[in-house]
């Protein structure tokens, strides 16, 4: 390694994304000539014209990682850039209240009732990438000039932006693929499929956007850091080359694993093989995406409607005494498929649970907080899955779920009560060689025996 990639190293390790954010601005700035191949990579893939010119890009501006903006014959075209080196995206909420309060416009102020509707139903905000895409259609539409003017001045030191003279382009740059991307947030983009005929619940976070009809929308497109650094190397400095050598190598992202631990690959294969089957299950995936972050996360959701019943779960007296529902509206209904209990198969670390939690995870507390809530919120649980045993403590806790298993061979080997969140998870014995097969039949089992069981 030289010592501009050993400099390139030890700079980027402490903050990847912010890093890589500002020296892809610095490396798109520094090449002058608008039809290098990095160029070319970005406009075939963003449907920015092909002969458009690149005038400057920048770096953390308005919680966007970066903005590049060309110029065409006739257009301007802003690009706005998403990187995101971790496969998670938060999610951010818009608030609707100020601008309807001050809004004379009927259609606009549909839009925004469209929104507040979709994101109280939901019981949270929007999906990053999409959250970015109506904050910036909502300021271009009802902010008058203010928010292109900001652009502009940040840009090219001059208002030069209209509504009427410049596109807007979205990329996500990320080490993932998109399809990879896309199994990850399948159902916060895509929609879930589950029991309720709202249809807020099964068209994602991608499909309302889309359907808010913005003028001017496009949809996000995607790169990976290999695909907009590939063959690079030429007509380059010396310092670019350091960079973009350093950036395109193997190893950069590379994710490593303890010995005996779930790797990603083993992930996607469990998910590969159960969409392979007739079972419909829905998935959550927490995917951190650097060496140095937790190990990848799965869980494996059963389809809801076979699992206690169509009733919002926080209002069934037993889980009205031991749980706390946050909702970020005052709305006193809420969507049945959000306010649920849900059994898991939560795969990751060396570990494979099964797990009961509140859908809505994030939202939900235990109320009390005596010793005994993480008990009591198992006795919750079992009251409806399982009426007729008796949940005195763990052992019998253990006890009942050990024979609901025995017939398929799944032993459990520890309990683990939940304490402030709603996660009361049972780690299982490997019984098999094969995990990835006894994930499988797990699946299987506990599907058979959660079906039976309906308020």
């Amino acid at each position: 390694m030289n010592s501009l990639s050993h400099f390139i190293e030890s700079v980027a390790s402490s903050n990847l994304e912010t890093f890589h954010s500002k020296a892809i601005v610095w490396l798109l700035n520094t090449i002058n000539d608008s039809n290098h191949k990095i160029f070319t990579h970005i406009k075939k893939n963003s449907n920015v014209p092909e002969g458009a010119q690149h005038i400057k890009s920048i770096a953390e501006f308005k919680s966007h990682d970066f903005i590049s903006l060309f110029k065409s014959d006739y257009k301007y075209h802003l690009v706005f850039w998403e990187n995101k080196i971790k496969a998670d995206f938060h999610f951010k909420k818009i608030d609707t209240s100020k601008r309807k309060k001050s809004l004379s416009n009927e259609t606009f102020y549909e839009k925004l009732s469209k929104i507040e509707d979709y994101q109280n139903w939901l019981n949270r905000g929007l999906s990053q990438p999409y959250y970015y895409q109506v904050r910036h259609h909502l300021k271009c539409l009802l902010d008058d000039s203010t928010w292109l003017n900001e652009l502009s001045e940040n840009l090219v030191n001059e208002n030069i932006l209209t509504k009427e003279n410049v596109d807007f382009h979205w990329i996500i740059l990320s080490t993932y693929t998109e399809a990879e991307l896309d199994t990850f947030h399948h159902g916060t983009w895509n929609g879930y499929y589950f029991n309720t005929r709202n249809e807020h619940s099964f068209r994602g976070d991608k499909n309302f956007v889309k359907n808010l009809n913005f003028f001017g929308y496009s949809d996000w497109k995607y790169f990976t850091y290999q695909s907009l650094f590939k063959d690079l190397e030429s007509d380059l400095s010396e310092i670019q080359f350091a960079y973009v050598s350093y950036v395109s190598g193997s190893e950069v992202f590379a994710k490593s694993y303890k010995k005996d631990t779930w790797t990603l690959e083993e992930l996607m294969s469990v998910h590969e093989k159960l969409e392979g089957g007739k079972n419909r299950y829905v998935y959550k995936w927490n995917i951190a995406g650097s060496a140095n972050a937790p190990s990848p996360l799965l869980n494996i959701c059963f389809t809801l409607e076979k699992f206690m019943g169509k009733y919002g779960h926080s209002t069934l007296p037993e889980f009205q005494k031991t749980i706390k529902y946050t909702k970020i509206c005052d709305a006193e209904d809420l969507n049945t498929e959000v306010d649920r209990i849900t059994c898991n198969v939560q795969l990751q670390g060396k570990a494979i649970k099964i797990q009961f939690s509140h859908w809505d995870y994030d939202n939900v507390t235990l109320a009390k907080k005596d010793p005994d809530r993480g008990l009591d919120y198992a006795k919750a649980i079992f009251h409806y899955i399982s009426p007729e045993s008796k949940i005195l403590d763990t052992s019998s806790l253990k006890e009942t779920l050990t024979k609901w298993l025995k017939p398929y061979r799944i032993e459990v080997s520890r309990i683990n009560l939940p304490t402030t969140k709603t996660g009361l998870s049972f780690s299982l014995k490997a019984t098999e060689k094969d995990k990835i097969n006894q994930v499988i039949n797990l699946c299987e089992a506990l599907e058979s025996l959660t079906k039976i069981y309906e308020i």
